[in-house]
């Protein structure tokens, strides 16, 4: 019988230390190269086999502390890993308050640009638009943070719109939208390939699928990650599997390929079960069972509260999974898309304003949540349905 550690790829170490911006170690941090996990001891020291597909050496940020930001505005929880480099040390800065108690969680599904008109309606439509609310919402003394749940841009069978990616990075800098937002890996954020231009496996992705996913950790970071915020473990994820390296549309299934899947296992592992646990995808994982969906729901089971945030569908709905064995209930949140029907208008094909969800934070629950439109008669909180 096949072991977990049959899965995990051990190479080289890393090791070093996560202190605050006083010098004080911070102890139980959770250290991982995307693979493997591992947590700061008394000193805030760490050190950790990395695998040979590594990217990125990252943390997954407590929550007594700010989410620091980088250069181009984005969340800086990572380092990118080189070979030739052995220590990979993360400063934090304590919260002024402390520990949150309450906080909003902004979820945008499926930006999707595909060009130059639709990145200006973007650029000039939904960042302020957004921007607007989030400052209304941190006007009460409410902090936000922001998630895209994929498809930031257009990859397809025949479109590359890999040009796009630093400009929709650019656009979610925090100066530009009012708050950190943590990005998803969706289905057109693959590395761009076609039937004359396919993927193959090289010396830093032994899989195809590891491949196919390096653009977009190049520009947003690891394709796999966890932050807490209040009492909430948040976790992003890729759930997306090809069959093809000659065609991305061909085949596209939903589910998590099996190293991520023992990633989320080992990152879980350390966090309390009184907690709640949020899951970001891109894909809904509604109406299917197969590729690590129901264990990663058994997975979610363990916690007071889960819920899953979804994109994919540019379309609204809400859904209940059913865990096998056990009976109980996972929340789906299956949002609509920031780009409505791909900016052909300011509404989806269900009627659905362009838009966002925001949900808030409360204690270990949230206590609401809502949707947003941000064009003019559509940005109010005083219609839902």
């Amino acid at each position: 019988m096949e072991s977990e550690e049959d899965h995990l790829y051990t190479a080289n170490t890393a090791s070093g230390y996560v202190r605050d911006n006083a010098g004080n170690p911070i102890a139980g941090v959770a250290v991982s190269d995307g693979f493997t996990v591992t947590t700061t001891n008394e000193n805030g020291f760490y050190a950790l086999n990395v695998s040979k597909d590594c990217w990125y050496i990252f943390i997954s940020l407590p929550s007594e502390y700010e989410v620091p930001t980088n250069e181009f505005g984005q969340p800086c929880y990572f380092k990118h890993y080189h070979k030739s480099e052995f220590v990979y040390n993360f400063t934090l800065t304590p919260l002024a308050g402390g520990k949150e108690e309450r906080f909003a969680l902004v979820a945008f599904g499926d930006p999707q640009v595909t060009s130059d008109a639709t990145l200006v309606r973007f650029q000039n439509e939904a960042v302020p638009g957004i921007k607007n609310h989030v400052d209304a919402i941190k006007a009460t003394g409410l902090p936000c943070y922001g998630i895209t749940l994929g498809d930031i841009i257009s990859n397809g069978t025949s479109n590359n719109d890999e040009a796009y990616r630093d400009d929709m990075r650019d656009g979610f800098a925090k100066s530009k939208i009012g708050l950190p937002v943590f990005q998803v890996m969706g289905n057109h954020d693959n590395t761009f390939f076609n039937s004359s231009k396919p993927l193959y496996p090289d010396e830093r992705s032994s899989t195809f699928e590891l491949k196919a996913q390096r653009a977009h950790e190049e520009v947003c970071g690891p394709v796999n990650f966890s932050f807490d915020r209040g009492d909430m473990h948040i976790v992003c994820m890729r759930n997306l599997l090809y069959n093809r390296n000659d065609d991305c549309g061909a085949e596209l299934r939903r589910g998590f390929i099996r190293e991520h899947y023992y990633w989320l296992k080992a990152d879980l592992a350390l966090v309390p079960k009184d907690k709640v646990v949020v899951l970001c995808v891109h894909i809904q994982l509604l109406n299917t069972s197969i590729n690590y969906v129901q264990e990663t729901l058994a997975l979610l089971d363990q916690f007071k509260e889960a819920h899953i945030f979804s994109g994919h569908s540019h379309i609204m709905r809400n859904y209940e999974h059913t865990v096998e064995g056990t009976g109980h209930k996972v929340f789906e949140h299956n949002t609509c898309a920031l780009c409505g029907c791909w900016w052909a208008a300011k509404i989806a094909g269900d009627g659905t304003p362009n838009g966002y969800q925001v949900f808030i934070g409360e204690g270990n629950t949230f206590t609401d949540w809502y949707y947003m439109g941000y064009s003019n008669g559509m940005n109010t909180k005083s219609v839902q349905m």
